[in-house]
């Protein structure tokens, strides 16, 4: 009958016996009010991220013939392939390249569900992932550069892209330098690295003068500066403000100075391919403007470098844990994560003589005490790339670790991977089911079973590395690269083949 009203409900599960429509302040549904008749209608400006609909219809006699969603995707095609004797790891994979589908429109998305919204650290792990499973480079460059295009007044980037958020959280900046760089070794782009380099050069100026001389990075106060780095304890909303002395320079946070340290590294890699490349850039837009001495970046970064190296391990080392702290605060050590442990060692900064220490707590083979708030799923391929790069007495547990967490998921009904390992009663019952950030066992299963990784710009030159397991499984996939051949890769119980 005309003025019958169907409302519209969608989410990812049903663990409240029905479809999750409300939570909090949030409302996941739509309403039609039909004409009279059978109605047929499309709606094509509204894009649905879920798993289920249900259908509330305010009428006492209705006719359903059908209700849908149209799929919606990103043409990415699988120019990467990975299989193993692993069922459970093949599944994992299959898993992992339906999350990114799901998470990737115009521009890469943290989840298909709850803000659709591009975000630098969530990207980093999707991009990473799309190098080796896709071959793709268009998405990761415009996703970049429409960050970029959000360069804030204060030498900032916008939360997300493109938006204007109320607040900012400053490492999201530094990791898209790292993502910046990233992309310039897979994809060999030297023209759009010459494009985005003096916003990387804003940003790292803006972390240099926050630094007030010292060589490694604190807080950033004041309203507006959210100092998130995982949804962990102690980490979601960095240590309280009330406690710090704002004049006090013994305040760092390890985090921030790691990425900081990281982001120097990638911008010197940069300045030196611009330079060889004899890549022309002008420090701005107007025609007359100065072109860019990148000898004179480089040296202004290995400077920078230097000194935050040097000063590290002594900033944030506690020898009573014998443990890295995530926080010095008034001169105090405090908090102790397996996030600051993981991209200390990740990032190099680990002397030799403490490398087995801090492997050692991040795979369980020792405890300290305080214990080490673990890591989540957005930033745990730190801590697997970390534990990978200092040999093979942790390779075992890396796999068998990403095994037991992305399969538990498998186990309770995941169709695609979460945004937290507690799934959807996370955050107050909003936790989303689908998200980007989370797919990053491709990039094991692509740079360590079947141990390929970009050895130069571009992929012009590799590295073969595959790990072994002790119960060795067999593995074989193609590798994509830019605008060179793609490898083939087989690794068995005898040895290996690559073509």
């Amino acid at each position: 009958a005309a003025g019958t009203v169907v409302n519209i409900g969608y989410g990812e599960h049903l663990d409240d016996l029905r479809v999750r429509t409300s939570v909090g302040g949030r409302c996941f549904a739509a309403k039609y009010t039909c004409r009279k008749g059978r109605n047929k209608y499309t709606h094509f400006n509204k894009r649905f991220g879920c798993r289920y609909i249900a259908l509330y219809i305010e009428a006492f006699r209705f006719t359903l013939y059908y209700a849908g969603i149209r799929p919606c995707e990103y043409p990415f095609r699988e120019a990467g392939k990975f299989s193993c004797s692993d069922s459970l790891h093949n599944k994992i994979y299959e898993v992992c390249l339906r999350t990114l589908r799901l998470s990737a429109h115009e521009h890469y998305e943290d989840c298909p569900w709850r803000e659709q919204a591009l975000y630098s650290m969530d990207s980093r792990n999707q991009i990473l992932c799309g190098y080796y499973a896709f071959g793709e480079y268009a998405l990761p460059r415009e996703s970049i550069r429409l960050l970029c295009l959000g360069l804030r007044p204060d030498g900032l980037l916008e939360l997300c892209a493109p938006a204007r958020v109320p607040c900012v959280i400053p490492s999201f900046s530094l990791i898209w330098i790292l993502e910046l760089y990233e992309y310039v070794l897979y994809s060999g782009d030297l023209t759009f690295a010459g494009e985005m380099w003096p916003c990387a050069e804003t940003i790292l100026r803006t972390f240099w003068r926050s630094a007030r001389g010292r060589d490694l990075q604190g807080p950033m106060l004041g309203p507006g500066y959210w100092n998130f780095y995982e949804w962990a304890q102690g980490l979601s909303d960095g240590f309280p403000e009330n406690l710090r002395d704002k004049n006090d320079y013994r305040n760092y946070d390890g985090p921030l100075s790691v990425f900081y340290i990281l982001a120097l590294s990638c911008m010197i890699k940069i300045a030196k391919l611009l330079h060889s490349g004899q890549i022309s850039v002008h420090a701005d837009s107007a025609p007359d403007s100065q072109e860019i001495d990148f000898l004179e970046k480089i040296s202004w970064c290995e400077l920078l470098y230097s000194g935050a190296v040097h000063s590290f391990h002594d900033a944030f080392w506690d020898s009573d844990a014998e443990a890295y702290c995530t926080y010095v605060v008034n001169g105090e050590k405090v908090h102790f994560s397996e996030l600051m442990n993981a991209l200390a060692l990740y990032a190099g900064l680990v002397p030799q003589s403490h490398v087995r220490r801090v492997a050692d707590l991040l795979s369980g083979r020792a405890a300290c005490t305080p214990s080490l708030v673990p890591i989540t799923l957005s930033y745990a391929i730190f801590k697997y790339e970390a534990l990978l790069s200092v040999g093979g007495a942790y390779t075992d547990f890396v796999f068998d670790d990403v095994a037991e967490k992305w399969g538990s998921m498998l186990f309770r009904n995941a169709t695609s991977f979460w945004e937290t390992i507690d799934g959807a009663w996370a955050f107050d019952n909003a936790g989303s089911l689908c998200h980007g950030w989370s797919a990053t066992p491709v990039v094991l299963y692509y740079k360590y079973l079947l141990g390929i990784s970009p050895k130069e710009c571009g992929f012009a030159d590799y590295r073969f590395q595959p790990v072994k397991l002790k119960a060795p499984i067999t593995a074989a996939g193609v590798i994509p690269r830019a605008d060179h051949a793609p490898l083939h890769v087989e690794i068995t119980h005898n040895g290996f083949n690559l073509s």
